[in-house]
C-alpha cells in the first residue's frame, strides 16, 4: 500500500461518507487561519461551534486557500477509522503521535480523542472526532493546535508562543515564558479597545524586510489568579472544568468583536515581565538577549530544519526593534505603554 493511500483512505473517505449520508448535520464557515483564507466545513454542530468561536470569521469570498473537513462521530453515527500509522518522523506530542512523511508532504496526528491527517501540498485537514472528553486532545482555548502549528510550518510560516495586539494599525509581538504577563498584556489591551490576534500563538510572515503577523486562536485564556482582568471582561469570561479547572477564556468573537483582527504588521516585539512597579513600562533590549528569548518561544522548529527555522528567527530579532515590558502592578496603564512605543517607533 503507498504512502498516500495508507494516509488519506481511511479518514478521507470516512469524511466523504459523512458528506453523503448526514448533509443535514454539515456546516459551513469561513475564517482565517494563519493569514490564509480557510473553509470549515463540519459534521456536527457542537465540533463546529467549539472550533470556529476560536478562529478569526473571513468573509466567504474567493477560493479558500486551506479547507478543513471535521466530523463528530457521535452525532453522527460514522466511526473515525483507526487505520494504520504511515511510516514517516514520529513524535510523541499532547497524548498521541503526530508524524511527518518522509517527503513532507503528509502530516498526521493519532490521538485516542481525535485522528487527523493533512495533505500539506493540497492544503487540505481531514479529521474526525472521537470525543472532546477532558483531555490535551482537544483544548477549548485552541482546539487542533498541534496539528495547525506544524501545518502552517510546513508551508513557511514562524510560530510563537506568543500574543499580539495592535495599536494605530501597528502589532507588538508578546513573547515570553508562561506567567510573565502575555495574558495579562493581552487582556489590558483588549479591555482598552486594542485590536487583538491573540494571546497563545501567533504566525509570522516575512515580507521582504517587514513581518506580520497572523491570528491562530482569537482567544485570551487565562488562569484564574495570575491574569488581572478588567471587571468587564472578568465577567465574560468562560470558566472551565476538569482537566482545565481554574483556567478561563475570552473567546473574542463574543467578547469583543470589533478587535479581533486576522493579521497586522509587527511594528515591536516586547519580552514581558511581572513587576512590583507602579505603572507599566517598556526599555528597549539587546538584539541577543531578545533572540534567546524567541528562540526559547518558538514553536515551529521542524524536525531536521532547526537550522532554517533558526534563520528566520534570528531574520525576526533582527527586523523587529524589541523592548523589555516591565508589567506594573496596575494592568490598566498596560495600554499607555504600548501605544506610546508603537506612535514613537512609527514617527521615527
Amino acid at each position: 500500500m503507498s504512502l498516500k493511500t495508507a494516509a488519506s483512505a481511511p479518514i478521507a473517505g470516512a469524511f466523504e461518507d459523512v458528506l453523503t449520508a448526514r448533509p443535514e448535520l454539515v456546516q459551513l464557515s469561513r475564517a482565517w487561519l494563519g493569514g490564509y483564507s480557510t473553509e470549515v466545513r463540519v459534521a456536527g454542530r457542537e465540533v463546529f461551534d467549539s472550533l470556529t468561536r476560536t478562529l478569526a470569521p473571513a468573509p466567504p469570498t474567493g477560493a479558500p486557500e486551506l479547507r478543513i473537513g471535521l466530523w463528530d462521530a457521535a452525532a453522527t453515527g460514522v466511526p473515525v477509522p483507526d487505520g494504520s500509522q504511515p511510516y514517516g518522523v514520529r513524535q510523541s506530542i499532547a497524548g498521541g503521535w503526530l508524524i511527518r512523511s518522509p517527503d513532507r508532504r503528509w502530516l498526521t496526528h493519532h490521538h485516542p480523542d481525535v485522528d487527523v491527517w493533512v495533505d500539506i501540498a493540497e492544503g487540505r485537514l481531514v479529521g474526525g472526532v472521537r470525543t472532546r472528553r477532558e483531555s490535551i486532545g482537544w483544548h477549548p482555548a485552541r482546539p487542533l493546535q498541534t496539528v495547525f502549528i506544524p501545518w502552517l510550518a510546513s508551508v513557511g510560516r514562524v510560530v510563537l508562543h506568543a500574543a499580539m495586539v495592535v495599536a494605530g494599525g501597528v502589532g507588538a509581538i508578546v513573547a515570553g515564558p508562561s506567567g510573565h504577563g502575555k495574558s495579562t498584556t493581552a487582556a489590558a489591551s483588549l479591555a482598552a479597545g486594542f485590536g487583538v490576534l491573540g494571546d497563545d500563538t501567533v504566525a509570522l510572515e516575512r515580507t521582504g524586510d517587514a513581518w506580520v503577523g497572523h491570528s491562530i486562536h482569537a482567544t485570551v485564556k487565562t488562569r484564574t489568579g495570575t491574569a488581572r482582568l478588567a471587571p468587564e471582561l472578568e465577567s465574560a469570561a468562560t470558566s472551565l472544568s476538569g482537566t482545565w479547572a481554574g483556567e478561563s477564556v475570552l473567546y473574542l468573537n463574543e467578547v469583543r468583536p470589533e478587535c479581533v483582527l486576522p493579521s497586522a504588521p509587527a511594528g515591536a516585539i516586547l519580552l514581558p515581565k511581572l513587576s512590583d512597579r507602579t505603572t507599566s513600562e517598556v526599555e528597549p533590549i539587546r538584539t541577543g538577549p531578545a533572540l534567546a528569548v524567541l528562540t526559547g518561544t518558538t514553536l515551529s522548529l521542524q524536525p531536521g530544519e532547526v537550522a532554517s527555522g533558526f534563520e528566520q528567527v534570528s531574520a525576526l530579532a533582527d527586523d523587529v526593534p524589541a523592548f523589555r515590558l516591565h508589567v506594573g502592578r496596575d494592568p490598566a496603564t498596560i495600554p499607555d505603554a504600548i501605544a506610546s512605543l508603537l506612535a514613537k517607533l512609527g514617527a521615527a
